[in-house]
């Protein structure tokens, strides 16, 4: 589920900027004369795709370490022992062995 939510973000994120990116480019060239003719911008189709699943593969690379992290908590200890103390608990050191 971590996993899935850090890849969510991940594409969503691309898809933002891409989007973003794409608006931009006609108005670079107006707001900044001395970079006219200097500068040619290349949105063709497969370059947007690369950048969309570029954003992906770092979303779920970026989501690994908290997905197994999270895989390795018991999800009964947490609550169990936060009723118990009545106070607030760091359930995270109570790991699956």
């Amino acid at each position: 589920m971590v996993l899935y939510e850090s890849a969510l973000l991940g594409l969503f994120g691309g898809i933002i900027g891409v989007t973003l990116g794409a608006d931009w480019r006609p108005t670079a060239g107006s707001q900044t004369p001395a970079i006219r003719g200097l500068l040619q911008p290349d949105l063709g189709l497969p370059l947007l795709g690369l950048s969309v699943v570029i954003a992906l593969v770092v979303g779920i690379v970026s989501g690994l370490y908290p997905a197994w992290r999270s895989s390795r908590l018991m999800p009964s200890a947490c609550p169990a022992s936060w009723i118990k103390s009545r106070a607030k608990h760091d359930c995270s050191r109570e790991f699956i062995l």
